[in-house]
């Protein structure tokens, strides 16, 4: 399979799409309190339009956390942001108003919400548009990798194999052919020859990610002597923010647990009515700092004694009727809510391994440890970027990269990607 093409979001449109997003969402918040007649005063509305501009500009100048910005998660930022943007002036408003009913000032404001959505959506699909009509991706790239890696899923791309020694004029006239170059597990030193060459000939370059890529992401700025230096102090989730996310998952999980109890309930006398056998089925798994637990599922296999440890893809023979229902929905995984409640798991983060599975891991990559530095996840980065059979590298890539990105934005992009993804049939394997 060729694969030619980056999916990647310019950052240079932002500034033209958040000029758009503010125009389009004042028309429509002006025609929503006008239309409500409701009362809000002249110089209330000046001040009221004022902050809603300026709350709009806050939250929209940077539509992605921490500068993670991948496709469609940045258009998910912005309806996120409005929405709590719609919020926060829907209670200045009722308390400036003299509105005889505060209902029908938040229905008009639900509209505005949804017709909001609406507006990001065909904003960020214009911008896109734009942005491949002026940069369209793939039309010229050049793959550089070190000499015997193997690249087939590039079978019939532009391949430059680079040498222990590289001649720079060669290299130099070799890149200006094209418009783009991709850099694959080059050593540091060849990256940083390629990397200069085309920064100097304004060449878009891609890089794949190594977990030291990651780790600096979070890097400060010092400066020793005349020379600046990088320094690096975030290794995780700090306290503050693993105890806001600890509260978040608590009431999530609650919440998750009183909405999901008919659809558990309807689950668990089906999967007893088929063979009999126990509804919850219980494993052990690893979590923060390496810590065992058992993780709950509803059982959708039929029971075995043999104890083996292995993929559920090299068991399917034994899920049962009911079984292949809930694991192509994931309701197989609501139980877990109560290991979220327990403070074993939570609900966005690297997805919990067997400690078979995971001591094979970390011999092969021993970087995988780093995936415990955070409680495991009911979901993940991974599960919704990457693959179920994907590699234990490109696992901790995906995890890592919400280990030092997290925010509570992130989680719950991530969350609201979920459940897209297991409607859409798209969902991997948590």
């Amino acid at each position: 399979m060729k694969r030619d093409k980056v999916i990647v979001t310019k950052r240079r449109y932002g500034l033209l799409r958040m000029f758009i997003l503010i125009v389009v969402l004042s028309a429509e918040f002006i025609f929503t309190v006008e239309a409500g007649s409701s009362k809000v005063g002249d110089s209330n509305f000046i001040w009221l339009y004022t902050a809603y501009i300026m709350l709009t500009i806050l939250f929209f100048a940077n539509s992605h956390s921490k500068g993670v910005y991948l496709k469609y998660e940045a258009a998910l930022s912005l309806v996120i942001k409005c929405v709590v943007i719609n919020l926060i002036t829907g209670f200045f408003l009722c308390a400036l108003s003299e509105i005889e009913s505060k209902g029908g000032l938040w229905l008009r404001l639900f509209a505005m919400t949804v017709i909001n959505i609406i507006s990001i959506s065909l904003v960020c699909i214009f911008m896109d548009w734009y942005a491949r009509l002026k940069n369209p991706q793939g039309r010229s790239m050049l793959h550089i990798c070190e000499p015997g890696t193997e690249l087939d899923e590039y079978e019939g791309c532009d391949i430059f194999y680079i040498d222990d020694f590289p001649d720079t004029e060669k290299l130099s006239e070799k890149i200006s052919r094209y418009d783009q170059v991709y850099l694959h597990d080059l050593t540091a030193w060849h990256r940083n020859i390629v990397m200069k060459l085309c920064f100097e000939k304004e060449i878009t370059v891609f890089c794949t990610v190594r977990v030291a890529d990651i780790l600096l992401k979070s890097y400060g700025i010092a400066q020793d002597a005349d020379i600046p230096v990088y320094y690096c102090t975030s290794f995780g989730i700090g306290r503050a923010s693993a105890f806001i996310k600890r509260c978040f998952d608590i009431g999530a999980s609650l919440a998750a647990l009183i909405i999901t109890s008919p659809v558990m309930l309807i689950t668990a006398v089906l999967i007893k009515c088929e063979d009999g056998g126990p509804v919850i089925y219980s494993q052990t798994r690893c979590t923060k700092d390496m810590k065992e637990f058992k993780i709950y599922k509803f059982r959708s296999m039929a029971q075995s004694d043999d104890g083996k440890v292995c993929l559920a893809t090299e068991d399917k023979h034994r899920i049962t009727r009911v079984g292949k229902i809930i694991r192509r929905y994931k309701i197989d995984e609501l139980p877990q809510f109560v290991n979220i409640l327990k403070g074993e798991m939570s609900i966005v983060g690297p997805r919990p391994e067997r400690p078979e599975l995971m001591a094979e891991a970390v011999r092969e990559i021993p970087e995988f440890m780093l995936r415990t530095k955070v409680r495991a996840g009911l979901t993940g980065y991974a599960q919704v970027r990457s693959c179920y059979n994907t590699s234990y590298q490109e696992k901790l890539l995906w995890d890592l990269m919400y280990i030092q990105n997290f925010s509570l934005l992130l989680d719950i992009k991530i969350m609201i990607m979920t459940v897209f993804a297991i409607f859409s049939g798209n969902i991997r394997e948590v």
